[in-house]
């Protein structure tokens, strides 16, 4: 019943959520300007992409060697991963 515009596909590149999420997953995101607590989202900060878990004010990585960002007011949140798509045996999905 969900309208297709409500929803992006993003695919993942960097090592910043690894190990919970791979370079080269994509991520069904649902959009949205806010966030519940504890929710993989993907943010727009300093014109870059970012995919983080919202903590508060604080936008932590799930690889400890990335540091946590503030959320700043001139971050945008664009939605909420719902989503998680993986190729299977290193098969790129296309």
């Amino acid at each position: 019943g969900a309208r297709p515009e409500g929803f992006f596909v993003l695919r993942v590149e960097g090592l910043a959520m690894y190990p919970r999420l791979l370079e080269g997953d994509f991520l069904l995101v649902k959009k949205s300007s806010a966030a519940p607590e504890g929710a993989t989202v993907v943010l727009e900060q300093e014109g870059t992409l970012l995919v983080r878990n919202v903590s508060g004010r604080t936008l932590l990585p799930a690889n400890p060697e990335y540091p946590p960002r503030p959320l700043e007011e001139q971050t945008h949140i664009l939605g909420r991963a719902i989503a998680l798509i993986r190729g299977l045996s290193g098969e790129e999905v296309v």
